[in-house]
């Protein structure tokens, strides 16, 4: 699904209901000077979102 989006290294991009982030921490490494919100209805699952991107060294994910 993420090679088929076609995104760029300056792309913006939204995964919604992300539970823990993927596929949107796949999509941020892939965005380097862009940027991925993720979004989900539990700010639990955000929380590991949250630590699996900074595990990753991805500062470009936004919650």
């Amino acid at each position: 699904m993420i090679g088929q989006a076609g995104l760029k290294p300056d792309s913006q991009a939204l995964d919604v209901a992300a539970g823990t982030g993927e596929p949107g921490l796949i999509a941020a490494a892939k965005v380097s000077e862009g940027s991925v919100t993720i979004t989900d209805l539990s700010e639990n699952m955000l929380t590991v979102a949250r630590e699996k991107a900074a595990a990753a060294g991805l500062e470009n994910v936004r919650t």
